[in-house]
């Protein structure tokens, strides 16, 4: 009985943190302090762009490559994992089959991830985009 409450309440908690940490990020967008400049006597607000960008290509390869990066450092913990299933299958024809399987979705990711990147960078070339 006192495992379920105490789970219960782990969840409760974990909720409300990460409720309060979408809230602070998302509420200190619009109260980002502003840059007052004083122009001929009037008080102007000029807000300087985070991004500095101006052009929506270059956020979605900002982004892409966020999350390409982000792959490619998970690629050893899923090497790590599918040899501990691997080690831990104990000629288990099932765990054994998870581990396979674990292992063949890995490699598909890792191809399609290196694809991928190779492909952007082929278009790029042929198109001589710099």
């Amino acid at each position: 009985m006192g495992s379920k409450n105490l789970k219960k309440s782990l969840k409760i908690i974990l909720r409300l943190g990460v409720s309060l940490f979408i809230l602070f990020f998302a509420t200190s967008v619009f109260f980002v302090a502003p840059v007052l400049a004083t122009t001929t006597g009037s008080t102007t607000i000029e807000y300087s762009n985070p991004l500095e960008t101006d052009d929506i290509i270059d956020i979605v390869e900002r982004v892409a490559d966020y999350f390409y990066y982000i792959a490619i450092a998970l690629v050893p913990i899923m090497v790590i994992y599918t040899s501990i299933l691997f080690f831990t299958a104990g000629g288990n024809d099932q765990q054994v089959a998870k581990a396979r399987k674990t292992f063949i979705w890995l490699m598909i990711g890792v191809a399609v991830l290196l694809i991928g990147q190779g492909f952007i960078t082929l278009i790029e070339d042929m198109l001589s985009v710099e």
